[in-house]
C-alpha cells in the first residue's frame, strides 16, 4: 500500500529527515511515535505530497504521490490542529468536501452525526477541541477514503468519545480495509489498537515491526536480594535502569531471563520475576533519554 524509500528532508538548511524506510501494508494500523520535535508531522506532511523530499519517494498502491497527484483523493488527513475557515457552519465544510472529493457521501456523514449530534448550523469557530476532532473524523470517513492519516487525533477527547472515536476507526478498517497511519503522545492507546508501530527520534527511523517485537527488545524484572549491597556484577551496558526500595530491586535490562539469571544469583538474588513492560516504558528506556541509571553499591 505505502512504500517510503530512503526520504530526506531538510528545511532552512536543517535536516529534519534522514533516509527514511517504512513499508505499511494495506489494511492495517500502523502507529507513528516519538518525542516533540523527531520528524513524525515532517513525515506525514512527507507522505501526502505536502512536503517534496530532496531525497527518496513516497509511493502509495505503486504510484509516486508527487507526479500522480490524483492519489490525494483516496486519502483523508485529519491534522494536529484543524485549519478550517472559523467563520464556516458546519454545513460548509460538507459543502466544501463534496466539491473537493468526488467519492465524499452525504448520507454517511448524516448516519455518522446521529453519533456526535454536531448542528451543521453552528460555525466552526465556536466549536470546542473535541467537537473539531469528531467533526474532521466525520468529515475524512465520509470520502471512503483507503488512507486515513490522523495526527494526534484524539487531544481534548473525553473518554466516551475517545472510545467510540477508536471504534469508528476500528470499523473502518474491518469494513473497508482502509489502511490508517496514526500519530500520537498517548502511547498507551498505541499499544490496543496498533499492528505496526515506527519509532522517529532524531529525524531517523530508530524501529519498525509489531509490537510484539518491540518487547523483545527490553525486559524488567523484580529481584529480591539478601543483602542491600549486590556488587558490582550488574553494572553493565545492558543494564539500563535499575531502581529499588530496601532489598527489592526493579531491573530493566537488554538482556533476557537467562542471560541474567546467572549473573543475578551471583550477585546475591534470592527471587527473579520478570514482569511485562508496557509500550510507554519500553520507549522510555529505550529512546526518551529521561531514565537514570543508579550506581550499584559495591
Amino acid at each position: 500500500m505505502i512504500k517510503v524509500h530512503e526520504v530526506c528532508k531538510t528545511i532552512d538548511g536543517n535536516k529534519i529527515l534522514y533516509d527514511i524506510n517504512l513499508s505499511i501494508q494495506k489494511g492495517s494500523i500502523f502507529g507513528l511515535i516519538g518525542s516533540n520535535g523527531a520528524g513524525k508531522s515532517s513525515l506525514i506532511k512527507t507522505i501526502m505530497g505536502i512536503w517534496e523530499p530532496e531525497k527518496g519517494y513516497v509511493s502509495i498502491n505503486g504510484s509516486n504521490i508527487l507526479k500522480n497527484p490524483e492519489v490525494k483523493e483516496i486519502i483523508g488527513f485529519m491534522p494536529e490542529l484543524s485549519h478550517y475557515y472559523e467563520s464556516y457552519k458546519v454545513r460548509d465544510l460538507v459543502r466544501f468536501y463534496k466539491l473537493a472529493y468526488k467519492k465524499f457521501d452525504y448520507e454517511r456523514f448524516k448516519v455518522l452525526n446521529k453519533q456526535f449530534q454536531i448542528p451543521e448550523s453552528k460555525r466552526f469557530g465556536i466549536l470546542s477541541k473535541g467537537m473539531r476532532a469528531k467533526l474532521g473524523l466525520m468529515l475524512n470517513l465520509s470520502i471512503a477514503p483507503e488512507l486515513l492519516i490522523l495526527d494526534e487525533p484524539m487531544s481534548g477527547l473525553d473518554p466516551v468519545a475517545k472510545r467510540r472515536f477508536i471504534e469508528l476507526i476500528l470499523d473502518e478498517v474491518a469494513e473497508r480495509k482502509t489502511t490508517v497511519i496514526i500519530s500520537s503522545h498517548n502511547l498507551n492507546d498505541i499499544e490496543q489498537y496498533c499492528d505496526c508501530i515506527a519509532v522517529i527520534n532524531g529525524g531517523r527511523v530508530r524501529f519498525q515491526g509489531t509490537i510484539d517485537e518491540m518487547k523483545q527488545k527490553i525486559h524488567k524484572f523484580q529481584v529480591l536480594f539478601s543483602n542491600s549491597i549486590i556488587g558490582n556484577v550488574l553494572n553493565e551496558k545492558v543494564i539500563l535502569s535499575i531502581k529499588n526500595t530496601g532489598n527489592v530491586y526493579h531491573i530493566v535490562t537488554e538482556s533476557s531471563f537467562e542471560e541474567l539469571e546467572k549473573k543475578l544469583e551471583d550477585a546475591g538474588a534470592t527471587y527473579i520475576e520478570e514482569i511485562d513492560l508496557s509500550l510507554e516504558d519500553i520507549y522510555i528506556n529505550l529512546y526518551g533519554g529521561e531514565v537514570t541509571n543508579v550506581e550499584i553499591p559495591e
